[in-house]
């Protein structure tokens, strides 16, 4: 019977791989934001430069200029570069195979590594690890925050590492803080996620000792690996500069005006990731209860599972994006309750349940050729997906998008003059498929405009009050939107504005009075 048992559990964590593979092949590409972050990296490999000025919008300026010797402030310049040259090399199926590896270690491989050191059961690890795959899974994208995730994985793993590092290793182990938060701070601008993870950790785990009468983490370690985090930080084409930027872009109304950078809704109760979400979380309470009723163990000994998991949770909330990096944490506080505590009784192995010597025996989880077999499942799915069930796009159309290629074809041939007001996503698609596209008004790099500019962008596509002055103020020639847009059906309204081209994913209307 548990070998039977054993044997399902091994079969639910390899079904994780496949499924990963699946998964991103299907939205992978779905995010027209991947248009631009291609364009740009194919602009700094033809170049071998950074762009001192945008290559495709002029709006772009006073919110990212930095100064006259350094170049514009792209803080994703190394994720582009990384994603255009694996396109060079693999094209989109290389893309997606790439991403979905990146998956299986940040989701899988490391927290699997980290919840094993302390022990945990193998059955709590698979399950746990399992449902945290499918709650993660509207993010398996083709985009800066997958890397952002393993460097967050690895961080995680890194920092258990430390814990109880000899002094030769912990040296090590502090330049590879160093080394990781210079390569993360060029790839994606979540670095800062990594760096308030280890504030958070310390400052709980100094919370829990001063309440559990225990010893104090060794503070001097904590700032050696703190100072070698901040320092990697500021290796970057801007230096300090970067660090400024982010302050200001932390407080900026522009981060949360686009919907994926809000907090949780009542509607994502319907997405199919809710149910895992909660699942985990039930999972979490369930082994937290068990560790409070431990004999002898009291509650201040498990003060840091249930605050770290707090902040998980308030991650979750705010920045519903965020949802694979905050249960990255969530793990970590979960293979906590498991740690031993000296002069309490260990809830981990006491002994060693038939179904977990089967489990160990068939190295599951975490064992390297099981994890090696499942990474090939993985990429083999992902890539078979791509040949026989759904032929990669870019971006690929979604119950939330429909790209407009049709359109993109008629202004490769009829590019209409003056200048053009578009949507923000066609805008993302113009930077990548046109080889000199027109001066485009914004794409999806909302952070990067001027706020003046974001908000009369929005009154002038939801014909706000004053629209048509803003049209006349900005000399708009040309609109570029989906269809159903209310400017669109505005202007199909207005004397001296003409339809040109309309199909079910876009409508392109010129000015025909001067």
């Amino acid at each position: 019977m548990h070998k039977t048992i054993a044997r399902l559990a091994a079969f639910s964590y390899l079904m994780m791989f496949p499924v990963i593979g699946l998964l991103v092949a299907y939205i992978g590409l779905c995010d027209p934001d991947t248009c631009w972050h291609l364009a740009l990296g194919r602009w700094m490999f033809e170049h071998h430069a950074l762009p001192h000025v945008d290559p495709y919008s002029s709006n772009i300026s006073s919110y990212v200029f930095v100064n006259s010797s350094l170049p514009l402030m792209q803080h994703e310049w190394l994720s582009d570069l990384f994603f255009y040259s694996i396109y060079s090399l693999g094209g989109l199926t290389g893309l997606l195979v790439t991403t979905a590896a990146l998956s299986c270690v940040s989701l899988v491989f490391l927290p699997t590594r980290v919840m094993l050191r302390y022990r945990t059961p193998r059955a709590v690890i698979i399950l746990a690890v399992s449902l945290t795959v499918y709650a993660s899974s509207f993010r398996l994208w083709v985009r800066p925050e997958s890397l952002s995730f393993v460097c967050m994985s690895l961080l995680i793993y890194l920092n258990e590492l430390a814990r109880t590092a000899k002094v030769r290793n912990f040296t090590i182990i502090c330049a590879l803080f160093f080394i990781l938060f210079t390569v993360w701070c060029n790839l994606h601008i979540v670095f800062i996620a990594g760096i308030g993870y280890l504030l958070t950790y310390y400052l709980i785990g100094i919370v829990q000792a001063k309440a559990a009468g225990r010893k104090l983490p060794n503070l001097a370690r904590v700032g050696m690996l703190i100072s070698a985090s901040l320092a990697g930080t500021f290796v970057n084409p801007w230096n300090v500069h970067l660090w400024l930027y982010v302050c200001k872009l932390l407080h900026s109304p522009i981060t949360h005006m686009n919907k994926e950078n809000g907090h949780m809704m009542l509607s994502d109760i319907k997405h199919p990731t809710f149910i895992p979400l909660v699942a985990l979380y039930v999972l979490f309470w369930v082994i937290g209860w068990a560790a409070l009723r431990e004999r002898g163990s009291g509650a201040r000994s498990h003060l840091f599972p249930f605050m770290l998991s707090g902040v998980s949770t308030l991650i979750v909330v705010l920045f519903r994006r965020l949802t694979p990096l905050a249960l990255l944490m969530k793990l970590t506080g979960i293979s906590r309750f498991y740690e031993p505590r000296s002069g309490h009784a260990d809830m981990s192995y006491v002994y060693e349940t038939p179904l977990e010597e089967n489990l160990r025996r068939h190295h599951v989880p975490g064992g390297p050729a099981i994890n090696w077999l499942g990474l090939g499942f993985a990429v083999l799915t992902c890539t078979g997906a791509t040949l026989w069930l759904v032929p990669p796009q870019l971006p690929a159309p979604s119950r939330l998008f429909d790209p407009p290629y049709r359109a993109m074809d008629f202004l490769q041939q009829k590019c209409p003059a003056g200048r053009m007001f578009n949507d923000s996503k066609f805008g993302s698609m113009l930077t990548w498929y046109f080889v000199k596209p027109p001066d485009i008004f914004v794409d999806g790099r909302f952070d990067s405009f001027d706020r003046p500019l974001i908000y009369d962008y929005n009154d002038m596509r939801l014909c706000k009050s004053g629209w048509q002055s803003l049209l006349r103020k900005y000399d708009i020639g040309w609109v570029f939107f989906p269809p159903e847009a209310p400017l669109i059906r505005a202007l199909e309204l207005t004397s001296g504005w003409k339809e040109i081209y309309k199909d079910d994913a876009a409508a392109i209307v010129v000015r025909t009075e001067d």
